[in-house]
């Protein structure tokens, strides 16, 4: 009586056929570098809003101005190539927030927020952020500029090399930070 099965020679015969098939028909996902830019930036800015309502050390009301000068959490980016950002209560780089992650401080001094190393930034635009390049929040959430509430929603635009763009948006008055509009050349 014989009985019918697959030799180890046609088993792994088949399991080659089935890898090379597998890796010619699976397309090859890219990294899309300004979506990855713009949720870092997001998540920053929301550890800024965060550190802003958690420490309330404004002293300003909801919707009023934050006085000229006054501790407020801002997100500070650069206006040149390397683009990067720091995140700060009063400006000052050696006071950055932590990155929860890395556990390294979030300034323009660390790789942690180096947009243009980490994913070829070549550009960021700014609108209706009262054509500031920092934006904060204060003790309720709320987005400021130039030390006023946002009246409009801040768009802050990521381009890279590869003409890859994507846009964050910060809702005025609410603080409600999203990503849209990720575009591929």
């Amino acid at each position: 009586m014989f009985k019918k099965a697959f030799t180890l020679l046609e088993l792994v015969f088949a399991i080659v056929v089935i890898g090379i098939i597998s890796i010619v028909l699976i397309p090859n996902f890219d990294k899309n570098n300004s979506g990855e830019a713009a949720y870092q930036i997001a998540e920053h800015l929301r550890l800024a809003q965060h550190h802003a309502m958690v420490e309330d050390f404004t002293g300003a009301g909801a919707g009023a101005p934050v006085p000229a000068g006054a501790n407020w959490w801002r997100v500070a980016f650069s206006n040149a190539t390397p683009f990067c950002y720091d995140i700060t209560p009063d400006g000052n780089p050696a006071n950055a927030a932590i990155d929860p992650l890395s556990k390294q401080p979030l300034s323009c001094a660390n790789r942690v927020t180096d947009l243009t190393q980490q994913f070829g930034v070549s550009g960021i635009d700014f609108t209706a952020c009262n054509n500031f390049r920092t934006i904060g929040f204060n003790n309720i959430g709320e987005p400021i500029s130039a030390n006023v509430p946002l009246d409009l929603d801040c768009n802050i635009t990521i381009t890279t090399d590869d003409l890859e763009t994507a846009t964050v948006t910060i809702t005025a008055r609410t603080g409600y930070i999203d990503v849209t509009n990720i575009t591929v050349p």
